[in-house]
């Protein structure tokens, strides 16, 4: 399974293989095509031409042992995780291309190119590009060659989501609401074809708020993200769910993305629905809420199929890609953080600002604030710019996933954070005891326990094999 670590706006997977021999034409004629040939330029065919070992030397000096591992170790998962934490400095560049311009194993190449199109340099680095029309036009492999199809689409067409965009926020900064407004739908077709979803409009519009749970006074909540690997850690957090919910019964559940992984669910009858959901909460009998994660639109047909899930199961709820209900003294706001388009945001401001309930809870999958072992507290600057100008204010609480990790954030401008990213993906390192910014933050497989009154919102952080292991209570301000 691919480990995702942070970078710039979003988070890279790098899987690295066994490198061929290096041979480096200079043109690679095309299968089918006799009369045409692909030409490399010539810096492109220089770092082909190079060995691994020569382009190591280019590689940050942090970053050494996973230049050795990648250059020494024949162990498959230990390669991929070198490869993964390489490319995400982009002063490994150099590395990461010569690994892809000689790379022909299907599931790493693969694998390899997965989020490309995430990186900022990626689109500022025009050998980027080539790399991806060198693989499409060349790689044997027809996975491989879909795959760099889907990155290639992704970076070229980001200036069309930039400039769109930028439209909206000219015309709202001129005063031009009205004019906002109506190319906020066109910005929204832009961001979705940027990531090739198979999603239609009438999927991604939130249906009208709905209620859960309406004459409750208090409301218990399971939320957990990161999970679905068929792993044994997924197998041994849903069991302590279960031993959980058997004596503290909850009332529904909601996930924080990355629901499948690798490539998200193709249809809404995949057999893994029953092996790595159905079998494993629905003996709980509580409905779930979902959210969407990165690996959850991978494939285009996913979420799709998780939104068409619904009509199937009775556990699993899924309306729209962003949505809102009430449960209690809460309401839930579920949103699609892989790239917030204007619409989405305009619907969370109005949808917050017309809220009377006493809690005001946002969940999706990407973290804004967040604790990432030796590299630090991390911000991610979209959701900083796109979604906290949103929550300020307005929201009482931000649930995320993303990072596989259980942890809580100190408050910025009324807003309290918590990740529960660990519901049975490999568990991510977190930051020292001693930053002042984290409140509590542990490597860990498991799940969050949300206890809600009017008065007070209380969070429990359990492990995969049901032992606490955090315990707060945000107390609502009675002014």
């Amino acid at each position: 399974m691919p480990h995702r670590f942070f970078i710039g706006r979003r988070t890279l997977t790098w899987i690295a293989a066994v490198a061929l021999p290096c041979t480096a034409p200079a043109q690679v004629q095309q299968q089918g095509s006799p009369a045409r040939t692909f030409t490399l330029s010539p810096r492109l065919a220089a770092l082909q031409r190079a060995s691994l070992e020569e382009l190591a030397r280019t590689a940050p000096a942090k970053d050494s042992a996973f230049v050795r591992t990648l250059l020494t170790s024949a162990d498959t998962n230990e390669r991929a995780l070198a490869a993964n934490r390489i490319a995400t400095d982009s002063e490994a560049v150099e590395l990461t291309l010569g690994l892809l311009l000689r790379e022909r194993n299907a599931k790493t190449m693969t694998y390899a190119l997965l989020n490309l199109y995430f990186l900022p340099w990626s689109r500022e680095d025009a050998r980027i590009v080539e790399m991806l029309r060198y693989v499409i036009a060349t790689h044997p492999e027809p996975a491989v060659v879909a795959e760099a199809m889907q990155q290639y689409r992704a970076i070229t067409m980001r200036w069309l989501e930039d400039v769109l965009t930028m439209r909206v926020a000219v015309a709202r900064a001129a005063g031009q609401d009205s004019l906002a407004a109506e190319f906020a739908p066109v910005q929204d077709r832009a961001v979705n074809l940027q990531r090739g979803l198979m999603l239609p409009t009438f999927l991604r519009r939130s249906p009208p708020v709905f209620a859960k749970k309406v004459a409750a006074s208090s409301v218990r909540v399971l939320a957990f993200g990161d999970f679905g690997t068929a792993s044994d850690a997924q197998k041994k957090a849903a069991a302590a769910m279960r031993a959980f919910h058997a004596s503290q019964p909850f009332d529904f559940g909601i996930t924080l993305g990355d629901n499948f992984y690798t490539y998200g669910l193709a249809s809404p009858t995949d057999p893994r629905w029953k092996t790595e959901f159905e079998d494993l909460y629905a003996p709980m009998g509580i409905e779930f809420f979902p959210s969407f994660g990165n690996h959850d639109q991978y494939d285009g047909d996913a979420p799709a199929a998780e939104i068409a899930r619904s009509a199937l199961s009775k556990v699993w709820h899924f309306p729209a890609q962003f949505y809102t209900y009430t449960a209690g003294p809460a309401q839930f706001f579920a949103i699609d953080t892989n790239d917030p388009s204007a619409v989405q945001l305009a619907w969370l401001k109005t949808a917050l600002e017309t809220s009377t309930a006493p809690w005001k809870i946002v969940y999706g999958h990407f973290p804004i604030f967040v604790s990432v072992g030796q590299r630090g507290y991390w911000t991610d600057t979209m959701m900083l710019n796109r979604v906290m100008p949103v929550l300020q204010g307005r929201a009482d609480v931000f649930l995320a996933g993303h990072h596989h990790s259980m942890q809580h954030l100190v408050p910025v401008d009324g807003v309290n954070f918590f990740i529960a990213g660990g519901g049975g993906a490999g568990s991510y390192p977190v930051g020292a005891d001693n930053d002042q910014r984290i409140l509590f933050a542990k490597q860990e497989n498991g799940f969050a326990v949300l206890d809600i009154t009017p008065s007070t919102f209380g969070v429990r952080f359990m492990d995969k094999d049901g032992k606490q292991i955090y315990q707060t209570t945000v107390r609502k301000d009675k002014r």
